[in-house]
């Protein structure tokens, strides 16, 4: 891993830390409303704020009034650069060393491939709600199979979540071969979106919000993995 990396990876590990810590000072009323977003598959070029031709106006809308890192390091699979997101560190120090459902004969069961967010990383759900906020997950979580590994066990009070990759993000079927079934999860129990429902089911959830507590939420969108996921979105989002 190079110096830059690092020193990003350490800086985002104590800014984590010390979340809690820092929170419980500030008055409730006074912190604000903090919402994560991740794009699966895309490169920073992809975007119009740094000269992609695609037309992305939500995002640079956010690039504009925001600040734009010139020296930002990814991972090149989506469970990896998500656990890096979540925990703060390496994604192998985190548990995903590998995609899973294609990992190596000779890294299954080896420290660091455990396929979930490891127990020994610090959660960005169980961070934030430690200081405080209330929490809530949308999209793909890709970070672990069953209860015991999903958003619920990591810190995140409420959830609708697709479990792995290589799933629609709107309906429950798959499009990866290594795929049986798409498995979605809301709240501990499992869901099964019907077209253009899943929209509605994260605003029901975040309904519940109470006005004492701040709101921490990730959105994870998994399109840009499927051209005909993109473009679906697109006709659903076209006036």
């Amino acid at each position: 891993m190079n110096t830059l990396l690092r020193r990003f990876l350490a800086t985002v590990m104590a800014a984590c830390c010390a979340f809690p810590a820092l929170a419980a000072d500030v008055p409730q009323r006074l912190r604000p409303n903090i919402v994560f977003v991740l794009l699966d598959d895309a490169g920073f070029s992809d975007l119009g704020s740094y000269g992609g031709e695609i037309a992305t106006p939500t995002m640079d809308a956010l690039a504009a009034q925001g600040v734009r890192f010139s020296n930002f390091h990814t991972a090149p699979t989506c469970e990896a650069t998500r656990a890096m997101l979540h925990s703060g560190v390496d994604n192998h120090l985190a548990g995903m060393g590998a995609l899973m459902p294609v990992i190596a004969e000779s890294q299954k069961g080896k420290p660091g491939y455990e396929g979930y967010l490891s127990d020994r990383a610090h959660s960005l759900g169980a961070l934030m709600r430690d200081g405080g906020y209330a929490t809530y997950f949308a999209g793909k979580w890709n970070l672990g199979y069953g209860l015991e590994h999903s958003p619920g066990a990591r810190g995140w009070d409420r959830y609708l979540a697709l479990e792995q990759t290589g799933a629609d993000n709107f309906e429950a079927k798959v499009w990866a071969p290594f795929n049986a079934e798409a498995v979605w999860w809301q709240d501990g129990r499992r869901y099964q979106p019907p077209k253009e429902d899943s929209q509605r089911a994260m605003e029901h959830i975040t309904s519940s919000l109470a006005a004492a507590h701040p709101e921490g939420t990730a959105v994870a969108t998994g399109e840009g993995h499927g051209p005909s996921g993109m473009s679906l979105c697109q006709q659903r989002n076209s006036p």
